[in-house]
């Protein structure tokens, strides 16, 4: 017979209290998981805009050439073999908006976003702990180490480490439920993730792992016979990958080096790597920069975390050495030092231990509401707190940093895409423009923590292609890069970034006109002191005149014996901001030579008042400075653009003179006007909109 047992008034009312605490503390486990996954989809955010850059034309443009049962059996370089990246690349690249970049990196991102929730849910099932799953999940969303990893389009990363993580979690959740079909699916997963990068065969030893600690922790009886099974993909995956047929170059060899470990250890000592790196490095070497912080952040994680917390710290510090001992074994530093990206599979692991060490005990909001918090732990835990924000914030503002970074490079990679379409395509020259560039101040002891905007061995013509639709495919265009940095070196100086440009060194006149001549147009990279790189069009020089030149019946004027100034024009253009201030005077000046100029002569342009003041000025050689008028040659049409920067609003009308003069005397050259008549200061005259 059943009985029913009657709850009486004051046991309901005692019952109430606890309940709503409950909701309460459910509601905000809620709204704590959503506010990291918004951290994690701010943080990253911006990555969706940026452009193609480094080696995303080789990356995508290698799967043109095989059909879709090839790419499963074709090296994705020369040392990679990822058969389920080749298919994502071929299925965008074919796909109607195959051009658009977002589409490359709208996946990269939400697998970072996925990973995320991941981690958190993992941790939470492996340390029993939600308030440290939250913190750790928070610091790997803000991982700044391996931002590469997430702001490049053709990187896998983030969807290895998703798979990973989905596996783990999969895994203890069936091996704790005895639930073999969430067994089985852990399997599949961690068999796409071996297919997606090489990364994969990691998580069968990370499943080991995983075992061991829950066996340590009495969570279950024994190992089981799944983890063996995790090995059978892995050894196919082997077997296939050694009798492919690959390039020779560029093979993977072992390299198990102290400066290799002394890189890759940045990954875990990452808040005391910037640290020490904002410092000056105290008078040490990178090499033993990174050693010392990597000593002294495996103290602090197992001070923090105490006795009682060893078996989930060597767990944490196991799996990190686990996830990047593929990167540490066999690649040299030549490829670490610019490949952060490889720090990102173990990141979690690292996000894992400095949680375990701010929190190694129960937080307030996981104990009953209404006991209250002992006095003696009330200082320990606003510390803990501080330094947790603290450690939040180093991460957030260091992650900014590498978004500014790669901000600039990807506009100025737009710019250089849109110039390569301009006109249909056509050979195109370009000064300046940097492969690779960083902050003056490193952000980490070792390595390179910079942006590689386009290795010399990717021509800047790719790129172009890469982001054209298939129907425009632009095949006509050419480009040329040349660096002048005796021109550039003072700009460089003065923003914020160590730069390497792209190209021999062309300041030699003869060899920078011979490629002003090839080229249809010429750009050249400027360098602001806010970060800002923009792309400048400087003009053009045309062996012949066009037909339009040639029957031309007006021109502006002449410079005696020198050059006659076929027409000009110049725009004042408005700042960006609605109201401001004009910004800049674009200026565009047709010369057609008549005879070669002497070494030390130049052109003067001067923006001028009403009352004859010179308001701004912008001499120079023509081309922004690159070619001397006395590399001029008969005949050739000259068209020389320039922008002056202004300060403040102009007053109206304004014109612009132009001339020509000796730098060694300061004297002007005889200046006429199309009808003969000598002008006023031997200066030609340009009004508003001419």
């Amino acid at each position: 017979m059943l009985t029913l047992k009657r709850t009486t008034p004051q046991q309901t009312t005692s019952l109430l209290p606890t309940l709503s605490r409950r909701m309460r503390a459910v509601d905000n486990r809620h709204w704590a998981i959503v506010g990291v996954l918004l951290l994690a989809v701010l943080s990253y955010a911006s990555t969706l805009s940026l452009q193609f850059f480094w080696e995303d034309p080789f990356d995508i443009g290698q799967v043109e050439r095989y059909s879709y049962w090839e790419a499963l059996f074709s090296p994705i370089s020369n040392s990679y073999y990822r058969p389920l990246t080749m298919l994502i690349f071929k299925v965008l690249r074919e796909s109607s908006v195959g051009h658009l970049v977002w589409t490359y990196h709208l996946p990269i991102v939400g697998a970072h976003v996925l990973a995320v929730l991941l981690c958190l849910k993992l941790a939470q099932a492996v340390f029993g702990r939600f308030e440290l799953a939250i913190v750790a999940a928070g610091l790997f969303a803000l991982y700044p180490v391996s931002y590469e990893a997430v702001a490049r389009a053709t990187t896998p990363h983030t969807w290895t480490l998703a798979l990973a993580l989905g596996t783990l979690l999969l895994h203890l959740r069936g091996r704790e439920q005895n639930h073999w079909g969430k067994l089985a699916m852990a399997q599949v997963l961690a068999v796409i993730a071996i297919g997606i990068h090489e990364n994969g065969v990691l998580i069968a030893p990370m499943l080991v792992l995983l075992e061991l600690y829950l066996l340590r922790r009495n969570r279950i009886a024994r190992l089981s016979g799944w983890i063996c099974a995790a090995f059978g993909p892995v050894s196919a995956f082997i077997v296939i990958w050694l009798n492919i047929p690959k390039p020779v170059v560029d093979t993977v060899q072992m390299h198990p080096g102290l400066l290799e470990f002394a890189y890759v250890s940045q990954g875990l000592s990452f808040p005391l790597a910037w640290v020490i790196s904002q410092l000056g490095g105290l008078g040490l070497d990178g090499r033993n920069q990174a050693l010392l912080v990597c000593g002294l952040s495996v103290l602090v994680l197992c001070l923090g975390a105490g006795h009682r917390r060893w078996p989930e710290l060597l767990l944490c510090l196991s799996l990190w050495l686990l996830c990047v001992s593929l990167a540490w074994l066999t690649r040299s530093m030549g490829y670490l030092e610019t490949s952060p990206r490889v720090l990102y599979f173990g990141s979690f692991a690292a996000a894992w231990a400095w949680a375990l060490a701010l929190w190694p005990e129960k937080l307030p909001l996981s104990s009953k509401l209404s006991e209250p918090t002992p006095p003696t732990k009330t200082f320990t835990q606003y510390f803990r707190w501080g330094l947790t924000s603290l450690l939040l914030l180093q991460s957030a503002w260091t992650l900014g940093q590498q978004v500014q970074l790669y901000q600039s490079g990807s506009r100025l990679m737009s710019n250089i895409i849109a110039a390569g379409q301009n006109n249909g395509g056509g050979r195109k020259l370009f000064l300046n423009v940097p492969d690779r560039f960083e902050y003056r101040r490193a952000l980490y002891p070792l390595g390179y923590w910079g942006m590689l905007l386009a290795p010399v061995s990717q021509d800047l013509s790719d790129f172009v292609w890469l982001a054209s639709p298939a129907d425009q495919a632009y095949s006509r265009t050419q480009t040329r890069s040349l660096t002048t940095r005796p021109l550039v070196d003072r700009e460089i100086k003065a923003s914020p970034f160590e730069v390497n440009t792209r190209g021999v060194e062309a300041y030699d006149q003869s060899r920078l006109v011979e490629s002003v001549l090839w080229a249809n147009e010429t750009y050249v990279t400027n360098y602001h002191t806010d970060g800002n790189l923009t792309l400048q069009p400087v003009g053009e020089i045309r062996a012949r005149p066009t037909a339009a030149n040639i029957h031309s019946t007006q021109t502006i004027g002449e410079i005696r014996n020198i050059a006659t100034l076929i027409s000009g024009t110049f725009t004042i253009e408005p700042a960006v901001e609605m109201g401001a201030a004009p910004a800049s005077v674009a200026i565009t000046l047709t010369w057609q030579a008549i005879s070669p100029a002497k070494p030390t002569d130049t052109i003067f342009v001067h923006l001028v008042g009403p009352e004859g003041q010179v308001l701004a000025q912008a001499d120079g050689d023509s081309l922004d400075g690159l070619i001397r008028p006395s590399a001029w040659q008969p005949g050739q049409i000259i068209i020389d653009q320039r922008t002056i920067a202004l300060t403040g609003p102009l007053p109206t009308p304004v014109q612009l003179r132009v001339g020509m003069y000796s730098r060694e005397t300061g004297q002007r050259y005889t200046a006429v006007s199309a009808a003969g008549i000598a002008s006023p200061e031997n200066a030609l005259v340009i009004a508003q909109g001419r």
